[in-house]
């Protein structure tokens, strides 16, 4: 029968794979409502003061969609890039370097068959000494610095005022989204002049 890791330090490090990506992909779908809604509310700004040309909205529309480019490259960062238990070592040996390393070593052992064939006994004694070593530790708190606070605060004060535009000056704020949205389309300019 192969040597595996114990169910219940494969459970920790699912658990801790789980808290990193809820807390990186919180934080990258913050920073792409914000980018959005901020880029937005420049087209709306702008047009109250002139007609906002073609190449300055599509500029902003670019400047929005980088902002929202965050999502695919933290996909691939931090949920591809954590998909392996190994991965997942690794990346604790930042917040807790011993443990980190002793991981990496059971896991290496684990699928180290000729290690295993020289002292299979050796190989069962490291893992279950390094699983009772992370059942001590809580992983959840070596996850890496997260801003999704920060993002969440405030791409929700950028949709509050959006709304709130919305409400308020329904007209100027669809006609500020249209031309936001397709900067190259001939849309006329809304504004609250209105000829008797």
């Amino acid at each position: 029968e192969p040597l595996s890791l114990p169910a219940a330090l494969e459970a920790q490090l699912h658990g801790f794979r789980r808290r990193v990506w809820t807390l990186k992909m919180a934080e990258a779908a913050g920073a792409a409502v914000f980018a959005v809604m901020i880029a937005f509310l420049c087209v709306f700004a702008l047009d109250r003061v002139v007609d906002t040309p073609w190449w300055l909205r599509l500029g902003v529309w670019l400047g929005a969609l980088a902002g929202c480019a965050i999502v695919p490259l933290y996909v691939h960062r931090w949920i591809w890039g954590l998909r392996r238990l190994e991965q997942l070592a690794r990346l604790l040996t930042a917040k807790l370097p011993r443990l980190g390393d002793q991981l990496l070593g059971i896991i290496e052992l684990v699928h180290d068959e000729g290690e295993q064939a020289r002292s299979r006994a050796l190989c069962e004694g490291a893992v279950r000494c390094v699983a009772q070593d992370a059942q001590k530790c809580n992983l959840g708190e070596a996850a890496p610095n997260s801003r999704h606070r920060t993002w969440a605060w405030l791409a929700g004060l950028c949709a509050a005022a959006a709304v709130g535009l919305g409400v308020v000056v329904p007209a100027a704020a669809t006609n500020a989204w249209q031309r936001f949205l397709a900067p190259w389309a001939d849309t006329a300019r809304y504004t609250f002049a209105a000829v008797e």
